[in-house]
C-alpha cells in the first residue's frame, strides 16, 4: 500500500462509497488524503458569525483544497418596534395603536450599515484564511454564493406595506473590501421564495444591482458571475384595488439601480479571469407572465436616449467566453449606437439571451391580434410619485385598515403579446444579428422571448378568444405559456433541436420559432443568414416553425 501512486489510491477512492472511505483514513496519509477528497466532507460550507471560528479550525490546512463552496446567507432585523410593541404578548396589543408603516430614511441607512457589517465579516473572514493557508495550499477554488437579505415581518406589528418594499439595500464603501484570490465563482440569489399570490410572511429585501460589480472587483481570480434576482420588482397582478396599493411597486429605485449599475462599471477593474456570465435578472420569471399586459410601464433608460444598462453589459461581454442572460434590455446589449468602431468578441463560444417583451423604454416588444386597444403602449416617465414616501401618509391609513379585504386570487387575464411588433422589435434583432456575426468562435446562440396567452371561458360556457390560431391548447382556459425566439449552431455541433435539425450537420443552422405571424424583413433575414459565414461559408439549414407555436416546456436551451 505504501507504494501505490496516488493517482492509483484516487481512483480506488473514487469507487468507494463514504462508508468505505471511512475505513481507508488510518491506512496512510495519502489514502486519508484521497479519501478526505472523495466523502465530500469538506466540500461545502455554511458561514455565518457563530461558525466562523470552527470555520478558519477546519479550513486553515490542508482540507482548504478541498473547499468548493461557501453560502453566506445575509438578513436584516426590524429596528422601529414601537415601545408598546416590545415586552408585550402579540394578543395583548391594542389593535388600535397605530402599526409602523412606511420605512424612513434613518430606518434605511441603519438597513444598510447593517448588510455592510456582513459582507465585510464575510470578507474579512475569508481573508482571514487566505493569510493562514498562505501559499501553501493556494491560491483555492471556490463557489461563494451569497444570499439576498430577508427580514421577518410580524403582521400583528407592521403594517402590509412593510412586506413591499421598493428600495435597495446597498454596499456602503465598498473599496475598503480585502481582496480574495481564491474564488472562483460568484453568485448571488434571492434569499427566499417569492409569490405575489400569497401573503409574505418573510420579506425579500431587493439589492441595489451594482452590488454585483462591487464584489467583482474585489475577486482578481473570478471566472463565473452569476445572479438569480429581480423577479419581484414588476408591477402587481393582483387585480383588487386594496391589494394594488398595499403591493405597490415603486419603479424609480429600479431605474436608479440599473443606471447606478452603469455609472460604477469599469471594464478596467473586472477580473482578467472572467469567461462567464449567467445573470438572470428577472428570477422567478414565471411570475412576470401574470402582469397586466394592458398597461403602461415604466421608462427605465431615461434621461438616457438608449439603456446603459445594456450597454454596460455589452462591453463586459468582450472577454467572456459564454453569457447567459434573462433580463430587460434593448438593443444596446449587442451594438453600440454612439458611432463607434464594431466590436468585437473574439472569444464567444454561447450566447443565449433571454429578453423580457418590455423593453427598458417601456415600450412592448410584442402587441396582439387587436389594434389599436393591443397595440403599441408608450412608456410612461417616472417622476417624484415613482419613489415610496419616507413616512406615513392619509392614503397609507386609509388602505391599511382594509388590508383584510385583500382576494390572493383576484388577478388580472390580460396576456395577449404574441405578435412581434416591427417597429419596435427589429433594431433589437438587427443588433443581435450584427453582433453574433462579429463573434468567430460562436457554437450556439439564442435570442428569445418567453409570451404568455391567456384564455378565459365566456358565459356559454366556451373559451372567448378572439384568435383561432395554431397556438397550443388555445381551446383550453387558463394561462398557456409560450416562446419565441431564433437559435442558431455552426456546423459538427449537437442541435438545438431535431424535430427538425441534425446533430453535427455540417453546415449552420438556424431554427426559426416565430409562429406564423411574423417573417423577418428582407434586410434582417440576410443579416441573420451572415451568422458564421465568414468562418463557415458550406451552407446554411433553417428551420421554419410557421405553423404554430412552441410552448415553453418543450424549449430546450443550451
Amino acid at each position: 500500500m505504501d507504494n501505490l501512486p496516488q493517482e492509483i489510491i484516487d481512483h480506488i477512492s473514487s469507487y468507494l462509497d463514504r462508508y468505505d472511505l471511512r475505513a481507508t483514513l488510518t491506512v496512510n496519509s495519502r489514502f486519508q488524503a484521497s479519501a478526505e477528497r472523495y466523502s465530500g466532507a469538506y466540500e461545502r460550507f455554511d458561514l455565518d458569525e457563530d461558525s466562523a471560528d470552527k470555520f478558519l479550525l477546519t479550513f486553515s490546512g490542508r482540507h482548504f483544497r478541498h473547499l468548493r463552496r461557501i453560502v453566506f446567507v445575509t438578513t436584516l432585523v426590524t429596528n422601529d418596534v414601537p415601545p408598546n410593541h416590545r415586552w408585550l404578548d402579540p394578543r395583548d396589543v391594542d389593535e388600535d395603536d397605530p402599526r409602523p408603516c412606511r420605512e424612513s430614511k434613518e430606518t434605511l441607512q441603519e438597513y444598510d450599515e447593517s448588510f455592510t457589517k456582513q459582507i465585510r465579516f464575510l470578507f474579512d473572514t475569508l481573508n482571514t484564511l487566505e493569510r493562514s493557508v498562505g501559499d501553501t495550499y493556494a491560491p483555492g477554488n471556490i463557489s461563494l454564493s451569497i444570499l439576498t437579505p430577508i427580514m421577518e415581518v410580524d403582521p400583528t406589528i407592521y403594517c402590509p406595506h412593510r412586506a413591499y418594499v421598493s428600495w435597495r439595500v446597498h454596499l456602503l464603501n465598498p473599496g475598503g473590501l480585502p481582496a480574495l484570490n481564491s474564488i472562483r465563482r460568484l453568485q448571488l440569489q434571492n434569499g427566499a421564495e417569492f409569490t405575489p399570490f400569497k401573503e409574505p410572511v418573510i420579506t425579500l429585501r431587493k439589492i441595489d444591482l451594482r452590488i454585483l460589480l462591487d464584489l467583482s472587483y474585489k475577486l482578481p481570480n473570478l471566472e463565473h458571475l452569476a445572479c438569480g434576482i429581480g423577479g419581484d420588482e414588476w408591477p402587481t397582478p393582483l387585480s383588487h384595488e386594496v391589494a394594488s396599493h398595499l403591493c405597490h411597486v415603486y419603479q424609480g429605485p429600479r431605474r436608479d439601480s440599473r443606471h447606478g449599475f452603469a455609472k460604477n462599471f469599469n471594464p478596467t477593474c473586472l477580473p482578467t479571469r472572467l469567461r462567464e456570465l449567467a445573470l438572470n435578472f428577472i428570477h422567478p420569471f414565471q411570475h412576470t407572465e401574470y402582469v397586466d399586459q394592458r398597461i403602461a410601464m415604466p421608462d427605465l433608460t431615461a434621461p438616457s436616449l438608449y439603456d446603459p444598462f445594456s450597454t454596460s453589459l455589452r462591453i463586459a461581454s468582450y472577454q467572456l467566453r459564454r453569457m447567459r442572460l434573462t433580463a430587460v434590455v434593448d438593443e444596446t446589449l449587442f451594438w453600440p449606437t454612439d458611432g463607434s468602431d464594431p466590436p468585437t468578441w473574439p472569444c464567444l463560444e454561447v450566447l443565449d439571451v433571454c429578453f423580457h417583451m418590455m423593453s427598458p423604454s417601456g415600450e412592448w416588444y410584442f402587441k396582439g391580434l387587436r389594434e389599436p386597444e393591443e397595440g403599441q403602449i408608450r412608456g410612461y416617465e417616472l417622476e417624484e410619485r415613482a419613489y415610496p414616501p419616507l413616512e406615513t401618509t392619509n392614503d397609507d391609513e386609509y388602505w391599511c385598515d382594509r388590508a383584510e379585504e385583500v382576494n390572493w386570487d383576484d388577478s388580472s387575464h390580460a396576456q395577449f403579446r404574441i405578435i412581434p411588433d416591427d417597429e419596435a422589435i427589429s433594431p433589437f434583432l438587427e443588433a443581435f444579428a450584427k453582433a453574433a456575426a462579429r463573434m468567430p468562435q460562436l457554437a450556439y446562440a439564442a435570442l428569445w422571448c418567453p409570451l404568455c396567452f391567456s384564455t378565459q371561458p365566456d358565459g356559454m360556457g366556451g373559451i372567448s378568444d378572439y384568435l383561432l390560431s395554431p397556438i397550443p391548447d388555445h381551446d383550453r382556459p387558463g394561462l398557456i405559456n409560450l416562446v419565441w425566439g431564433i437559435a442558431y449552431t455552426k456546423p459538427r455541433q449537437k442541435a438545438f433541436s431535431t424535430r427538425p435539425g441534425k446533430d453535427n450537420a455540417t453546415q449552420r443552422q438556424i431554427w426559426w420559432l416565430v409562429g406564423n405571424r411574423w417573417q423577418p424583413n428582407p434586410q434582417l433575414y440576410k443579416l441573420f443568414r451572415k451568422i458564421g459565414y465568414q468562418e463557415y461559408n458550406n451552407g446554411l439549414l433553417e428551420y421554419w416553425y410557421r405553423d404554430r407555436f412552441i410552448k415553453k416546456d418543450r424549449f430546450n436551451r443550451f
